[in-house]
């Protein structure tokens, strides 16, 4: 099993959390083979619950339950009416995952954003803090914000809402809200999957934007401090 293999390894201590299940409210039962052998179940899926059952098991034989989170990362999470992907959706699953005691810790919030979409900017860290107000783990596991329409949109504007998404969620972490991650999914636009939108803080990988740097400011507004 990977996590056996992972933990035996010298350098394991530093896997400190596990995405257990990705993407199951996306998945496509025509190709999956988990929805082939146990059909779809909604919000209710056994082999799910399993699969952190399993990963939980593992961890507490190794004794590091209380150092690794497992996860449910997904996509689109703080968007309503999306194939049933409501942040209602996600924690009841994970409820129905923690059902018998918890082994799901959170959720992974993939951050695949525009600058007009959603059309809140409040909207994604509003989701946020209704899922620590469960008592849920937070990780942001791929944060980008493209401009799709540049005749609408502008850098400008694109600066502004990357700044802000990151002073809210950097003032829910100082708060104490328990966000454990935050990935940009990517270094740079020309290696991104997204780069004909430009969604990164760099052009290249020795070219900084504007935008990493109001990026770093609002590290330093929110009173954290920022490396070399």
């Amino acid at each position: 099993m990977q996590k056996n293999y992972v933990y035996n390894h010298e350098y394991g201590h530093l896997v400190y959390a596990w995405d257990v299940v990705n993407e199951y409210f996306h998945s496509d039962p025509t190709t999956s083979d988990w929805l082939m052998v146990y059909g779809e179940q909604g919000l209710k899926p056994s082999f799910v619950k399993l699969a952190y059952q399993v990963a939980d098991d593992v961890l507490r034989d190794f004794g590091i339950r209380d150092k690794v989170s497992l996860i449910f990362n997904d996509y689109n999470t703080f968007v309503v009416n999306w194939y049933a992907n409501t942040p209602e959706a996600l924690i009841s699953i994970v409820k129905f995952i923690n059902s018998d005691g918890k082994i799901c810790d959170g959720i992974g919030m993939q951050g695949h954003m525009d600058v007009y979409w959603p059309e809140d900017a409040n909207t994604f860290t509003d989701t946020v803090k209704m899922f620590l107000s469960e008592g849920l783990e937070v990780q942001i596991t791929e944060l980008d914000i493209t401009i799709r329409n540049p005749q609408r949109n502008s850098e400008k504007e694109r600066r502004e809402r990357f700044k802000k998404v990151f002073t809210d969620l950097l003032e829910i972490k100082r708060d104490g809200g328990n966000i454990t991650s935050l990935t940009i999914w990517g270094i740079a636009d020309n290696t991104s999957w997204l780069k004909e939108f430009t969604p990164l803080l760099f052009e290249g990988y020795d070219t900084p934007k504007d935008v990493y740097y109001e990026v770093l400011q609002a590290y330093l507004d929110a009173g954290f401090e920022v490396g070399e």
